[in-house]
């Protein structure tokens, strides 16, 4: 009779096989849900605010297409656009009756207001009110230094003002 306690009946310990990557776990697909619900979140709400951004980039456009005929012969008509421009790219996000009725300063301080700034009432944006009304032939006699400021103050508030 053999020894119970002797080391010949040892035998060598048995690895089970390794754990398969596929199929996973069943929590690894819910981790794969929520990450797709994610991204597709964050998609759509990209997508709505690129599509409602399409004034902006219009108006950006626009505004392009206005600088460049101000370095040209058509200076002045180009400058006169620019107030009409904003106001364009204000209606498209107010309502009409808040926007369309404002002149002067109170066009000015809504400008102020919404694009968080205080070129338009204290700034070198100033002159913008008066440009529809200048008399034919001074506009082309602006300073370049002082139009380039004023299309930088235009180009700011078309890309960073809030509707609040």
């Amino acid at each position: 009779m053999a020894d119970p306690a002797s080391l010949q009946n040892l035998h060598d310990i048995v690895i089970p096989p390794s754990v398969p990557w596929w199929p996973p776990a069943p929590g690894w697909y819910a981790v794969a849900a929520c990450v797709a619900m994610g991204v597709a979140w964050f998609t759509w709400q990209g997508f709505q605010k690129w599509r409602a951004d399409a004034y902006r980039r219009s108006a950006l456009q626009e505004l392009a297409r206005l600088k460049a005929l101000i370095e040209t012969d058509e200076r002045e008509p180009a400058l006169r656009k620019l107030p009409e421009l904003l106001k364009r790219t204000a209606m498209a996000v107010w309502p009409r009756e808040k926007v369309a009725g404002l002149t002067g300063f109170g066009w000015m301080q809504f400008l102020d207001h919404t694009g968080n700034t205080s070129e338009f009432c204290n700034g070198d944006a100033r002159l913008l009110a008066e440009l529809s009304y200048t008399a034919h032939g001074k506009l082309k006699m602006m300073p370049d230094h002082q139009i380039q400021q004023l299309t930088k103050i235009v180009e700011k508030w078309i890309k960073t003002h809030r509707v609040r």
